[in-house]
């Protein structure tokens, strides 16, 4: 499908990654061939990855299920990438487009799709503060079993 992902806006999902450890692997991909991001596993062994512009990594240890959250701020260097409850804030740029493709369990093309488990996959319409992913790291736990 297709339509406008504005900043900011925070994605979440429950997935495990059980193969093709260095291979980038996408929960949501969001693109409109100018601008987008991209939220997923990265293309190293137990990292998680927030991508824009610009992009960063936090551990995720393969083979394990955990809880994700990819808050992406209105400036570029107000994200965060919270695995399991543990924040990590990078800078992803602010390349969002309207008219957006979006991929869902691999890019908007087909391409890096996940080897693994997802869950759930969920967005929200705003940068979730401290409070927001912990509370939904504390859920996701409780329901899925996640560290």
């Amino acid at each position: 499908g297709s339509g406008g992902i504005a900043l900011p806006n925070t994605y979440i999902a429950i997935s495990q990654r059980t193969g093709a450890f260095t291979s980038a692997q996408n929960f949501v991909s969001a693109f409109n061939g100018a601008g987008g991001n991209n939220f997923g596993f990265a293309s190293s062994a137990n990292n998680a990855s927030l991508n824009g512009a610009a992009s960063f990594t936090a551990s995720a240890t393969d083979n394990v299920l955990h809880s994700l959250q990819g808050v992406i701020g209105s400036t570029s260097s107000s994200s965060t990438l919270v695995v399991d409850g543990s924040a990590t804030a990078g800078n992803t740029g602010t390349t969002q487009g309207s008219n957006q493709a979006l991929g869902i369990g691999a890019n908007e093309n087909g391409s890096g799709i996940i080897t693994g488990f997802i869950g759930q996959i969920g967005n929200w319409a705003s940068a979730f503060n401290s409070t927001q992913y912990g509370n939904m790291h504390t859920n996701d736990s409780a329901y899925w079993g996640t560290a």
